[in-house]
């Protein structure tokens, strides 16, 4: 969604992995919707982390950010690599919409992580992650408002990324994603 509300869509292509990790982590194909890495041709994600660093040993998470020039991970976490669509492309896709307002950005802050903990309980339970649908994202809705009620206007939970007093943030996609993880 960010990427295509800063127009990054044409020099930020994604793949898409399957919704459910398997045995081996987040997989390229395997699911409708899910693509193939482009690049390397990889079968799962875990193998992209151990081409940018053949130590790696740790759990490969979604999103991932890389470089295809320079063929390097950037970045993994979701609200960074918001910040970046935000801002670092400027001189490539020109943009007046911000993500993450510099007048909001304290107040994004403080509540990402208490919405990354939200959608994580909500996520948890059996079963849910390879079967998210609308009844989740509604829940997931709820209570973010409930955190933060004043900020969030009652638009719905399709608009779930509309919060801090109705300006676009990065805080709700980016906790949805990390939620998944």
């Amino acid at each position: 969604m960010a990427r295509a509300l800063k127009g990054l869509e044409e020099i930020i292509p994604a793949a898409v992995v399957n919704p459910a990790p398997g045995a081996q982590g987040w997989e390229f194909c395997g699911h409708p919707g899910a693509g193939e890495d482009p690049l390397h041709w990889a079968a799962y994600l875990h193998e992209l982390y151990t081409r940018a660093d053949r130590q790696f040993t740790g759990r490969a998470t979604v999103p991932v950010l890389w470089d295809m020039k320079r063929d390097v991970m950037v970045n993994n976490e979701s609200a960074d690599i918001l910040r970046m669509f935000d801002t670092a492309f400027e001189g490539l896709v020109p943009s007046d919409l911000r993500l993450c307002p510099e007048d909001l950005a304290a107040g994004i802050d403080a509540l990402n992580p208490r919405i990354s903990a939200c959608m994580a309980r909500i996520l948890a339970r059996p079963g849910v992650r390879a079967t998210v649908n609308m009844d989740h994202i509604t829940r997931g809705y709820y209570a973010i408002k409930a955190l933060h009620p004043t900020r969030i206007r009652p638009i719905g939970p399709a608009h779930l990324g509309r919060c801090c007093g109705g300006d676009l943030g990065d805080l709700a996609g980016g906790a949805l994603w990390r939620g998944r993880e």
